[in-house]
């Protein structure tokens, strides 16, 4: 067996190494690190298209004619609700404009003939009897509401004995009804008396009352007037309701009261506070006036007026003024 060089089957030689570790190195350590270098470009990761600014602007245009035409819309539609609006309130407006002035001016015509019967005691028309017999009679007062008929007619002549004033008399006081507040004296025309005559009677019964001051069982004064018409009790009535609602704030206030029970007027301080038959000031403020529409004249009372007399807010004297109307 031959050993060495000389002879026998000759064994291929060893692979030779490579110089450098990255020439040839295929070794799977070598493999794995080539993995980690950036992937290959796929087609989904393609570079993005050009950007198109005309369409943008195509697209904000046409949002923005949106945007306006909706916005028109809407104005438009609010525009003409309000135009419905303001002319269905212009139109309330004038028709009510129109049926005051209408009032105001039948109001006004009224007064004007209230003021000429009033003026010299004139009168419209005839008298008929109903009205001579009203002229004629005398009213007696100072009980309470639903006094018995008894009461009133023993006190009233009572006071007619013993003021000597029964001779002047020719009927019987009475009531109209059993229970009341007032009783009536009728006077007559006596054999060749002359109208004057009978006037001349009454006012020295009325006056005899009067001035004797006397007392009902009431404790309340008796008081003596002429007997009035409808309008006329209306008309004096308003000046006796200023001065209980102002006695019912302070009574030092009807101390300063000017009343003219012919027209319905009262004044307080230097201010006219109320009137039937004469207009209220100009240029009051429509929450300082307090009206009466259950007459016609619609008799007025400046609240405004009072409240600055009297220092009593306009709220309070509504209230009160409320609370005493007749």
């Amino acid at each position: 067996m031959q050993l060495g060089a000389g002879g026998g089957t000759v064994e291929p030689a060893m692979p030779p190494v490579p110089e450098s570790s990255e020439e040839g190195d295929s070794s799977p350590k070598r493999r794995r690190g080539e993995s980690k270098g950036p992937p290959p470009r796929s087609k989904k990761n393609k570079a993005p298209e050009k950007f198109d600014w005309h369409t943008l602007r195509g697209l904000l245009t046409e949002h923005r004619d949106d945007i306006v035409k909706h916005n028109r819309d809407h104005v438009e539609q609010v525009c003409q609700a309000l135009e419905t609006k303001v002319d269905a309130r212009f139109s309330q407006v004038d028709a009510t404009f129109r049926d005051m002035t209408d009032k105001i001016q039948g109001m006004e015509a009224k007064v004007q003939r209230l003021e000429g019967l009033l003026q010299g005691g004139a009168r419209a028309g005839p008298i008929d009897d109903m009205d001579e017999k009203r002229r004629a009679t005398l009213v007696f007062g100072g009980w309470n509401p639903d006094t018995q008929r008894r009461t009133i007619l023993n006190e009233v002549e009572e006071a007619l004995t013993r003021l000597n004033l029964k001779q002047y008399t020719d009927k019987a006081p009475f009531t109209t009804g059993p229970r009341r507040s007032v009783a009536l004296l009728p006077f007559e025309l006596r054999q060749g008396e002359a109208d004057s005559d009978r006037k001349t009677r009454m006012h020295t019964v009325l006056m005899g009352v009067t001035e004797a001051k006397a007392q009902t069982s009431h404790g309340k004064r008796m008081w003596s007037s002429y007997s009035k018409s409808k309008a006329q009790r209306d008309i004096s009535s308003h000046c006796s309701w200023v001065k209980r609602s102002l006695a019912s704030f302070n009574q030092e206030l009807v101390g300063h009261l000017d009343l003219e029970y012919g027209s319905g007027t009262a004044w307080l301080g230097e201010y006219m506070v109320a009137s039937v038959s004469r207009p209220p000031p100009g240029g009051v403020d429509e929450s300082e006036m307090l009206w009466d529409d259950r007459l016609v004249a619609r008799p007025w009372i400046h609240l405004g007026a009072i409240a600055r007399v009297s220092g009593v807010s306009t709220v309070d004297l509504r209230n009160g003024f409320r609370e005493f109307q007749r």
